[in-house]
């Protein structure tokens, strides 16, 4: 190796130690919030914490409450925060025991109401202090439950009591009412500044005695009074820091070296007991007076991860021991405590004795303790372990041969490595500093290497490559090949070799899984239960008699004595790749794993599974084969495509903060509903389309923060949100419902509690108890009505069946009444006296036909039109022969009507036809009376007429006395009335006259077809 000429070693020397300085400052990493991420302003005067976690920041332009997904921004003339005296926020304070928000502005004081979501004016809350709302503020602060004091620009200091509501005004003198600027309580006093001075406020019946504090130290304007472990820290504007140690006439100011120049913004002490204190430009100083060690923290440029600026104006730790720092300019910056816990050493331009090359092959540390790298293009690589720093070897200069893709290294003899490279096997004593390459060109199995391994009962190498498995002699330094030739050929690549006992040797390959190779008898075997769930294995770790081996289908635990799978570990669904490079045993007792996603930590008892990722503050995700490392401390090493990993299993930290989630909105129908503490919310029953908003104030790697959520009373079953932070319903039906929500931090860890809205969907009136009721009444009384009406129906019916069989029986009794029988007896006896047989055979013949006839429609309700039409055929013959021939008949019928199936009631017009001729025709003179009965089919009736040319029924005429209304006419009108189901029958009666005189009469009867 070539000598480096001096000037080039003091270079380095430099470089080094600037990189330590570097490293060191840059051990601080930040999330960094500005106007992109929707902050109003990005100069943070002050920032607290509210009881449900939100944090709260005050900007020159609005007041901003963060929930780890978004900034909503309260503005004066907003609908929140119209009661905001100013858009510039100077000081911010949370009253716990009242959940109220002290918000101070360059014009006043207002509060922020937890329980309303929004700010009013003081005097709502405390009237007697309304004389605040227009003075503008500086700071505020609380030294007791009810105690509060206001730090004003120009009117001093303000004691406020809330129990007493007495107000009490300090330092209102001319020359010191705006100076009046640091205030704290320290060891239970309370200590004021005011310019350049102290002063010590002692409480006294009728209001506080001061007392000026003299330190004997001249210092320029005090910004911040801080009591920290026993002392009473002092920000000056210009002069830097300085700190009183005991108190009062006995304490004592020292100066704080390290901060000893410029101006100090504020002080914060973190959850680990150290001191934060923001500068007025020179960024962060961390300060641990335990071991006085120093960190500082810078903004840069070049690192996004860096402070956002270097001029502090807040710093505040919420309960999650987080640090946030509000900046000028710069927005807010986070540090969280757990989100870089790993450090990663990558290639800086800036910094020439960072890692040369980002993709790394291997982490080595050789026999005597110095560490070493392979990698893609940079080849072998010595690394100083302890200060970070690398060096590469001017053998591996030229850029782009083979020679320089470096995957293994191992120990050699006499202080040297052998090194696997694309380029063949090389080897390199550490005391010359000279390189060798050992290759074969004739043999493809010499080059292309990928994994070696120096034998335990051979002076041999055994070396597994591109093209198959070769041994290479120590002794000889000669290669030979490994029989039989199974790697070549299968095609299997080992990529990764442990020798166990006896001379047994197992690798992990690409294509063959696992595979046992006796080297004595040079004998292979593969494993095929661990090639059943993957062929590539990718590195082996023993442990006890499991091996743990990395696979591309998750880590698979081999009990290599029992000849049995123990665990297959896989890390989720088929969207999440498996993929697993290197495993290594922590000193924690759990397993890391280096993988294509990030980092995993599993635990061996329960198979528990923790990712790590960019969240957690990871520089990359894709780790390389078979690269690792363990140290004897602990230190873990894992190298990939972007650089090396490097933490302590012992020392990383669980995030075991998991808050209650909270719903932070409820849109109905897209309005927005303020959720209610109390009774269950009711909404008509076309308000039934959801959205709600929750969130979890959990602001350590809160982009990894995950939901569940359910509708009780719709579904019992839970859904994963992820991390959504909204779920939405469409058409929820009427009923009483509960949302539930809820979260897991990072890591995993459930809230304890879940968050809930209770909300009901009120049926529409229709579906309305009440309504459902008065239907229910409703029905009943028409069912009620119908039944009513059905039961009268049905009694209506049966009076008048009753009535028409009543009916039918007179006019049966009307048809075939005694006198018309009688005539007819004494009618026939007449031919019978006057031997004339054949007219009383005739007689006797159609006047028994004509009673046939009528006992049998007396049977029946209906006859056919056909039948009734001859028996009051034969009843006119036989009138006629009674009468002596003094009148004649015509009837005339259609013959559809004769032809078709009608029914009509028996005899229904013959008491008119009877009226006709006992009333008009029989008293007519002469023998010219003619009886005329027409039978027409109308579209749906029967029209009868009947119609004689008799004495009419008016008066009286020849000396005939008028006769009264017959009665069987009244029985058919009412036999009509029945049949067609009317009010009123329908029948017509027609006196016919001519010439003034009576000339008969008309009857028409309309009857229903049926």
């Amino acid at each position: 190796m070539k000598k480096a000429p001096l000037h080039i070693f003091s270079f380095f020397l430099i470089l080094m130690a600037s990189q330590q300085l570097w490293t060191q400052n840059q051990n601080l990493y930040f999330d960094n919030y500005s106007s992109h991420e929707g902050l109003s302003q990005n100069s943070c005067y002050a920032i607290s914490q509210d009881a449900n976690g939100f944090m709260w920041f005050a900007t020159q332009d609005g007041l901003n409450r963060y929930d780890g997904k978004e900034f909503q921004v309260y503005l004066p003339g907003g609908e929140k925060g119209g009661s905001l005296p100013s858009n510039h926020i100077s000081s911010l304070h949370f009253d716990p025991d009242r959940k109220v928000m002290w918000i101070g502005t360059v014009r006043g004081l207002s509060l922020y109401r937890q329980d309303i979501d929004s700010i009013v004016p003081i005097s709502k809350l405390f009237p007697f202090a309304s004389g605040l709302e227009s003075l503008p503020i500086r700071k505020i602060y609380q030294s007791g439950s009810d105690e509060f004091w206001v730090v004003t620009q120009n009117s001093g200091l303000i004691y406020v009591n809330l129990a007493t509501k007495a107000i009490s005004r300090l330092f209102t003198g001319p020359g010191v009412r705006t100076q009046v600027n640091g205030f704290a309580v320290h060891q239970g006093e309370i200590v004021t500044s005011v310019g350049d001075r102290l002063y010590w406020l002692m409480p006294k019946p009728d209001g506080f005695e001061i007392e000026v504090l003299n330190t004997g130290v001249n210092f320029s304007e005090i910004k911040e009074l801080y009591s920290f472990r026993d002392r009473l820290w002092i920000g000056t504007y210009t002069k830097g820091c300085f700190y009183m140690e005991g108190f009062g006439r006995e304490g004592t100011v020292k100066r704080f070296e390290p901060a000893s120049v410029g101006g100090i913004g504020t002080f914060q002490a973190d959850r680990n007991g150290n001191l934060w204190i923001g500068t007025r430009g020179n960024g962060i100083i961390v300060f641990n007076p335990d071991d006085k060690r120093i960190w500082e923290a810078r903004y840069s440029k070049f690192d996004t991860r860096s402070l956002g600026k270097d001029f502090i104006l807040s710093i505040f730790k919420d309960r999650q021991g987080i640090i946030w720092c509000g900046l000028s300019g710069g927005g807010i910056s986070k540090y969280d405590p757990l989100k870089y816990q790993f450090e990663n050493l990558k290639n800086d331009p800036l910094h020439p004795t960072s890692l040369p090359g980002n993709m790394v092959f291997e982490v080595f540390e050789s026999a005597t303790g110095q560490h070493y790298i392979g990698t893609q293009n940079k080849g072998l690589i010595q690394w100083n372990f302890e200060d970070r720093t690398f060096y590469e070897y001017p053998f591996f200069a030229d850029p782009g041969v083979p020679e320089n893709t470096v995957y293994d290294i191992v120990d050699g003899t006499m202080n040297s490595l052998w090194i696997a490279s694309w380029g063949g096997l090389i080897h390199f004593d550490l005391g010359t500093g000279v390189f060798k390459k050992y290759v074969e060109e004739d043999h493809p199995a010499t080059q292309n290497l990928y994994a070696l391994h120096p034998l335990k009962y051979a002076d041999s190498l055994l070396i597994t490559g591109e093209n198959g498995t070769m041994f290479f002699s120590l002794e000889k330094q000669t290669w030979y090949p490994c029989l039989p030739d199974f790697f070549g050929e299968k095609a299997y690549i080992g990529r990764h070799i442990y020798e166990g006992e006896n001379g047994m040797v197992w690798i992990c390959t690409e294509g063959g899984g696992l595979i046992r190779l006796d080297y004595k008898r040079q004998v292979y075997e593969v494993i095929e239960k661990v090639r059943n769930i993957s062929n590539n294995s990718r590195y082996l770790l023993k442990d006890g008699s499991n091996f743990w081996i990395a696979t591309d289908n998750g880590i698979v635990i081999y009990d290599y004595i029992r000849d049995t799978i123990v665990k297959h570990i896989s890390f989720g669904d088929i969207n999440r790749s498996n993929v697993c490079y290197s495993i290594r045993k922590g000193n924690t007792g759990d397993f890391w794993v280096g993988t294509n996603f990030g980092l995993v930590r599993i635990s061996p008892g329960d198979y528990g599974i923790q990712i790590y990722n960019l969240g957690n503050g990871l520089q990359f995700l894709e780790y390389n084969t078979a690269c690792t490392l363990a140290e004897e401390d602990g230190t873990l090493v894992f190298g990939g495509v972007g650089g090396i990993t490097i933490f302590n299993p012992s020392e990383i930290l669980d995030n075991t903060f998991s808050p209650d989630p909270i719903i932070t909105g409820v849109r109905v129908n897209d309005k927005s509903r303020v959720p209610s503490n109390g009774d269950p919310m009711s909404f008509p029953h076309w308000e039934n389309y959801f959205v709600f908003e929750f969130t979890a104030n959990n602001f350590s790697n809160q982009e990894r923060n995950v939901y569940k959520y359910r509708i009780s009373g719709l579904s019992e079953k839970w859904v994963d949100n992820g991390n959504d932070h909204f779920a939405s319903f469409n058409s929820i039906p009427p009923g009483s419902y509960t949302f539930q929500v809820k979260s897991a931090n990072s890591d995993g860890v459930w809230s304890s509690n879940m968050a809930q809205f209770e909300f009901v969907i009120l049926p529409p009136w229709w579906e309305s108890w009440w309504f459902l009721l008065l239907l229910m009444l409703v029905s009943g009384f028409l069912i009620y009505l119908l039944i009513k009406r059905r039961i009268t129906s049905i009694r209506n019916k049966a009076e008048l069946k009753q009535r028409i069989y009543e009916t039918e029986m007179m006019a049966l009794r009307a048809q075939m009444n005694p006198h018309f029988i009688f005539n007819c007896l004494n009618s026939i006896d007449a031919f019978i006296q006057s031997n004339d047989k054949y007219q009383a055979t005739m007689y006797l013949n159609k006047f028994a036909k004509l009673l046939r006839n009528v006992l049998d429609s007396s049977k029946q309700d209906t006859v056919t039109f056909s039948r009734d039409f001859e028996t009051l055929k034969l009843y006119l013959e036989l009138e006629e022969l009674r009468n002596e021939n003094k009148f004649t008949t015509i009837l005339y019928a259609d013959k559809i009507l004769l032809q078709d199936d009608f029914k009509v009631p028996p005899l229904l017009i013959q008491p008119y036809v009877e009226n006709a001729i006992l009333h008009g025709l029989k008293y007519k003179h002469g023998h010219d009376g003619v009886l005329r009965i027409t039978a027409k089919k109308l579209s749906d009736r029967i029209k009868y007429i009947i119609e004689d040319n008799g004495v009419g029924r008016n008066g009286i005429k020849n000396g005939v006395s008028k006769n009264k209304t017959s009665y069987g006419m009244k029985m058919s009108s009412d036999r009509v009335k029945y049949f067609n189901g009317e009010e009123n029958a329908s029948v017509v009666i027609t006196d016919l006259m001519e010439d003034g005189e009576a000339s008969g009469t008309r009857v028409e009867v309309l009857l229903d077809l049926k």
